[in-house]
């Protein structure tokens, strides 16, 4: 999503020949500042991958990005995940989870006990 904001704001801050000296220097200036974020090839690479994983932008992506997802995919399956990468577990494969374990919820009385005890207040305030 980052990169798809980037080149529309890109787009919408390039000069128009109708423009007025001072939009058009506001806008050169706005571009040249956006122009000079996310150069880092890493970054970017990590920004393009980001976007091919949101379901709402993944139209958006390159078949290189794909490549380079399904090539990733591929390393973790063969060499394992490393210490930088999260590891998951399944819970089909695996006794043990790794998830925290939730708190049991306190017990709610059921919809006509509550029922009971609104009129029973009702009938000790009378």
């Amino acid at each position: 999503m980052v990169l798809s904001l980037l080149n529309k704001l890109l787009t919408n801050f390039t000069n128009v020949e109708t423009d007025s000296t001072f939009v058009k220097g506001l806008k050169k200036a706005v571009h040249d500042n956006l122009k000079s974020r996310y150069i880092d090839e890493a970054v970017v690479s990590f920004l393009d991958e980001a976007q091919a994983m949101d379901p709402r932008f993944k139209h958006l992506t390159t078949v290189p990005v794909w490549d380079r997802l399904q090539q990733k995919v591929i390393d973790i399956n063969q060499t394992g995940p490393t210490s930088k990468q999260e590891v998951t577990c399944d819970q089909s494969s695996s006794s043990t989870s790794t998830r925290p374990s939730t708190p049991e919820l306190p017990h709610l009385p059921s919809t006509s006990q509550r029922i009971h005890n609104s009129l029973h207040l009702e009938t000790n305030q009378q």
